[in-house]
């Protein structure tokens, strides 16, 4: 329990003074002020330093210009190690409807050791979305350079996500669009290469 409150200290600055908090299946909505805007983030996991969340800020372009991306992170804390490294291909794993390499992001943050951040291409995330707010669990891998064998690093249940998902962008503003979201990779290829109108409906 306290490194998971370790854990939204580093990744969600201002906790404490956060407005709200909702619980959904396994997954939970943070809302909180930033110079007048508000921040959302839906998240799951945390107990064992590693977390998936997904994160909106009201009056940014939202959905269908721009979906808020599912994050995959893992904290070590002062004095810890990551699993993952830096060259490592990281996957996430939809089960059925297929799998996407994505892109690795790694740091320090002052005071509170390495942190490791993967997430998906801006293209890849509409369909991601329709097999999260669809799927029962999203696993995360790990390979070492050219390696065939992968590590599991993380499994996220789905459980609650499409209601904490339309929560947070509830909760930011947005107009969450019922049911689960039609998109294919091709369609989401093609939808990405198109400019933003302002701000659209979800």
């Amino acid at each position: 329990m306290r490194l998971f409150i370790l854990i939204l200290c580093i990744c969600l600055p201002g906790w404490a003074a956060s407005e709200e908090h909702w619980v959904f299946g396994d997954w939970r909505v943070h809302v909180r002020d930033a110079s007048g805007d508000h921040i959302c983030t839906a998240s799951t996991g945390g107990g064992g330093a590693s977390w998936m969340f997904l994160r909106t800020r009201s009056g940014d372009t939202g959905p269908p210009w721009r979906y808020p991306v599912p994050v995959f992170g893992e904290y070590a804390g002062s004095g810890g190690a990551l699993r993952i490294r830096a060259g490592d291909r990281v996957v996430f794993d939809f089960g059925r409807d297929g799998e996407a390499r994505v892109r690795l992001k790694t740091g320090e943050q002052r005071g509170a050791g390495p942190f490791a951040e993967a997430r998906p291409e801006a293209f890849d995330v509409p369909w991601m979305l329709g097999s999260m707010r669809a799927g029962d669990t999203l696993r995360v891998y790990r390979s070492a350079g050219g390696a065939v064998r992968r590590e599991h690093l993380f499994t996220a249940s789905l459980n609650g996500f499409t209601a904490a998902y339309e929560k947070m962008l509830e909760a930011c503003g947005y107009r969450p669009a019922p049911g689960v979201p039609g998109v294919t990779r091709e369609q989401a290829r093609f939808s990405s290469t198109q400019k933003p109108a302002g701000r659209a409906p979800v």
